[in-house]
């Protein structure tokens, strides 16, 4: 009988398929063996049919119970597996280019003594100057500092320089 061939056939697969899907496939799909059996059941009388068809359906319904049992187990050793290695966190983004110069210039100079201030952006007259003890009357405090230089001119170019 056809149905005791599935049976054994499928317990000599079980034992040697490492996927689950294939096992499916090859049982329960399409063209799969017990699914072959089923369209078979056309071309039978109808008392034949009420004989094969609950064995049939307590295969494959046994079929679908093993695959399960069998693969469930086996996903859960590899589960157990890979739960202990660490997680890695994706990088998101990077530094700014300014930022990774900064840096770099920095971790070459903390070696030498030098360390890293933040300063105002706006220089203010008390920290310029009085500070310092600059008198008022000091050409660096003129508010209008400005520099004129006289061109001269060359002779050999006939250009100012």
């Amino acid at each position: 009988m056809e149905i005791q061939e599935i049976k054994k056939e499928y317990e000599k697969d079980l034992k040697n398929f490492k996927k689950s899907d294939q096992l499916k496939i090859k049982y329960l799909g399409r063209k799969g063996r017990v699914t072959e059996a089923f369209k078979g059941l056309k071309k039978l009388s109808l008392k034949e049919k009420k004989e094969l068809g609950p064995v049939l359906n307590k295969l494959k319904k046994e079929i679908e119970k093993k695959i399960k049992e069998s693969f469930a187990s086996k996903e859960k050793e590899l589960s157990l597996l890979y739960r202990s290695l660490p997680g890695r966190k994706p990088e998101i983004g990077h530094l700014h280019i300014t930022t990774q110069a900064i840096r770099e210039i920095v971790d070459v100079f903390r070696p030498l003594g030098f360390n890293r201030v933040r300063y105002p952006e706006v220089e203010w007259e008390y920290f310029a100057f009085e500070s310092l003890n600059m008198p008022q009357e000091h050409a660096a405090r003129d508010e209008f500092e400005s520099f004129f230089v006289q061109e001269v001119q060359d002779k050999k170019m006939g250009r100012g320089v």
